[in-house]
C-alpha cells in the first residue's frame, strides 16, 4: 500500500507543479494581452483626431474648387458689367465728338 500512496503523492506533486507552471504562463499571456489591448486602445483613441485633421485638410483643399457664385450674385455682377459697358460707350462717344470738333 505504501507504494500506491507514494505513486499517488508523486503524481499529485507533479500535477501541482505543472499547474503552477501553467498559472505562470497564463499570467504572462494575460499581461501581454493587456499590453496589446492598451496599444490598440491608444490607436483607436487617437483615430478621431487624425480623421478630423484629415477631413479639415481635405475640405480646405476642396473649398476653392467648390465655391460658386449664386444666381443672384451672377445677375448682380452682370448688371454691373452692363452699367460699366454703357458708361464706356458714352465715354467713347463723347471723346469721339470731342476729336471731331477739334
Amino acid at each position: 500500500m505504501a507504494a500506491v500512496s507514494e505513486v499517488l503523492k508523486t503524481t499529485f506533486d507533479s500535477a501541482r507543479s505543472r499547474l503552477a507552471g501553467l498559472e505562470k504562463s497564463v499570467l504572462k499571456l494575460e499581461k501581454r494581452a493587456q499590453s496589446s489591448i492598451d496599444q490598440i486602445q491608444a490607436r483607436f483613441d487617437g483615430a478621431p483626431k487624425r480623421l478630423e485633421g484629415a477631413w479639415t485638410d481635405l475640405t480646405s483643399r476642396l473649398r476653392p474648387a467648390l465655391v460658386f457664385a449664386t444666381r443672384a450674385e451672377v445677375r448682380e455682377l452682370a448688371a454691373k458689367v452692363d452699367e460699366l459697358a454703357e458708361k464706356i460707350d458714352k465715354l467713347a462717344q463723347s471723346r469721339g465728338r470731342a476729336r471731331n470738333a477739334s
